[in-house]
């Protein structure tokens, strides 16, 4: 069936699969139906999570502000049908603040975008209050460590 091959997706078809996703979400905002897909996905591992977190804001700073607002929106419902853990939805940030200096060379203001993704999720409750933008000489030396 469909699905059963969706939950056994190596990392590459993954990783394309939820590209899609996203920027399907993006033309259609239709939260529920990205929700129904992810849940195609289940169970989903941690760092799946993550990665579909990061790819969401990733992919939204490299289109647009409306992307960005609709992203948190997109993040939050995930949450709140329990698609996505908060503990995930911190281990997405870490890896798009980990992937950085990749991102910032298809998106100069990645900085100041990613720091708004902050802001506006501790708004809506899905990051903790207590999580901290890592500097960017930490940034480069996780990315470094990452690649080598």
């Amino acid at each position: 069936t469909p699905e059963f091959s969706k939950k056994n997706l190596d990392t590459q078809s993954f990783k394309k699969e939820i590209h899609t996703m996203i920027i399907e979400f993006f033309d259609s905002a239709d939260k529920a139906e990205f929700t129904r897909r992810i849940r195609e996905l289940a169970p989903l591992p941690a760092a799946r999570g993550a990665t579909i977190i990061r790819k969401i804001m990733q992919l939204a700073m490299e289109h647009s502000t409306a992307e960005c607002e609709s992203a948190v929106g997109l993040m939050l419902n995930l949450c709140h049908e329990e698609e996505i853990t908060e503990d995930v939805i911190e281990m997405g940030f870490d890896e798009m603040y980990r992937m950085m200096p990749d991102i910032l060379l298809d998106v100069p203001d990645a900085r100041e975008m990613a720091k708004a993704f902050v802001v506006e999720a501790q708004k809506v409750g899905i990051l903790g209050q207590t999580w901290e933008i890592p500097s960017p000489e930490t940034q480069q030396q996780e990315y470094e460590e990452d690649v080598s």
